[in-house]
């Protein structure tokens, strides 16, 4: 009876195992396209931190010239990249639409009155603006809707296309591409109005995703009935960011849907507004190597330099955060994509046991709070490059760096990123 009891034990506890194996891959393959998307979403902006997004998605081997765009056109503040190796089995877009950034942006968001929605070309989207209302229509916040219709469908290029109608090229020419469309705070509503269109015009649903990060509302009931369940929309809302319920504020006519996702705050980041893009950044960066760091990856069979775990000089706060541990995540996940053969120790003194280890490489971190300007950290990054055999220094180098527009994370990525150079050019 016990034997039989014990069998029966084992073998649930296997079944809910292996039940749920899908379950812990979905939420790390979620977590992935969420920090991904928000790499992109920072890239949008096209400034000093933007460039550190766009560089870090380099990297990782997404092409930013993979789609030519010869228009010219004030409006569309988006950046599209393309990667063959994101998804197994799957040719990957991905597409920005930039957020609030200026006094016309700030306009365009506060345009809250409703317009009509509908057609399946781009004449006929404006066309249909001209039909009469009523409340059983599907309509959209007019700011949103301009900024939509003047950067993916107005302006033609050599071709004769506009931008939405080249994505619509690239999704019917090729059944295994998949387009993810993200944007922070007005970029991400305008992303889910310009899903939207390209399914109006023929784009089957599943292949695009939207990601956004603290946009507002786009629509209303009629809308998001309408247009919602053929959208695959996740919206990532951080705690206390106030603006996906401004326009609600406004207007209640408006109606979110798709599926929220809230992320907490950042500890160590002091900004009650919370909806900043590089506190997105950092959270979904969070958020991802949680999901992850239970991935138990093979040894590289060739691995050539052996990294050891950096020693984190942190403030109190930051190490009751776990921030050393995300730093060595961040770092593994951004040298390796760049550095082949790399092998990485979870010990901060470790000696190489393959002889093939040509190089070890320390490194060091130092993060402070700057006392006088609100979320100003100093945070410098040093490597110091050993030969193995030996035991021999060959180089040692170092940068710092002092923002306020970054988190400590973001800005040890940072420093990482204007170090790659330097570190390829010793260890390759």
């Amino acid at each position: 009876m016990r034997k039989n009891f014990f069998r029966i034990s084992i073998s649930v506890c296997l079944l809910i195992f292996f039940s749920l194996l899908p379950v812990y891959a979905q939420a790390n393959y979620d977590a992935k396209i969420q920090y991904i998307c928000s790499l992109m979403s920072m890239t949008a902006y096209n400034d000093k931190y933007g460039e550190l997004a766009r560089d870090t998605l380099t990297s990782y081997g997404w092409d930013f010239n993979s789609f030519n765009d010869n228009v010219e056109n004030p409006a569309a503040n988006f950046f599209i990249a393309h990667n063959d190796n994101f998804v197994p089995g799957e040719s990957s877009y991905l597409l920005s639409v930039r957020g609030t950034n200026d006094l016309n942006d700030v306009s365009s968001d506060m345009k809250i009155s409703l317009v009509p929605f509908g057609g399946n070309t781009p004449e006929g989207f404006d066309a249909y603006l001209a039909q009469p209302t009523n409340a059983q229509m599907p309509m959209v916040h007019s700011g949103f809707n301009q900024y939509v219709q003047t950067a993916f469908f107005t302006k033609k290029g050599d071709d004769g296309q506009t931008i939405g109608e080249k994505l619509v090229s690239i999704l019917h020419n090729d059944p295994h591409a998949h387009l993810y469309i993200t944007g922070h705070s007005l970029g991400g509503a305008v992303v889910v109005l310009t899903a939207a269109r390209l399914n109006s015009i023929g784009v089957d649903p599943a292949q695009i995703s939207v990601v956004t990060f603290g946009a507002p509302v786009v629509g209303n009931e009629a809308f998001a009935k309408t247009y919602g369940p053929s959208i695959n929309l996740s919206r990532i809302i951080l705690a206390g960011d106030p603006v996906r319920n401004l326009v609600q504020l406004l207007n209640p006519n408006y109606q979110q849907f798709g599926k929220e996702i809230k992320y907490s705050t950042v500890p160590s980041y002091d900004d009650k507004l919370s909806h900043k893009i590089l506190l997105y950044v950092d959270a979904s960066l969070r958020r991802y190597y949680d999901e992850s760091k239970d991935t138990v990856e093979p040894p590289a069979s060739d691995g050539k330099v052996l990294f050891t775990k950096p020693v984190c000089q942190l403030e109190a706060g930051q190490s009751n955060e776990n921030i050393d541990f995300y730093i060595y995540a961040v770092l593994k996940d951004d040298i390796s994509h760049y550095i082949d053969g790399t092998v990485w120790s979870d010990s901060t003194n470790a000696s190489p046991t393959d002889s093939n280890i040509k190089y070890i490489v320390n490194t060091d971190i130092t993060i402070s709070r700057q006392k006088y300007v609100q979320n100003s950290f100093y945070v410098s990054t040093t490597y110091t490059v050993y030969d193995a055999p030996s035991g021999k220094l060959i180089s040692a180098f170092s940068i710092a760096s002092n923002t306020a527009e970054l988190t400590p994370i973001e800005a040890v990525l940072y420093n990482n990123l204007k170090l790659a150079d330097e570190l390829k050019a010793t260890l390759i």
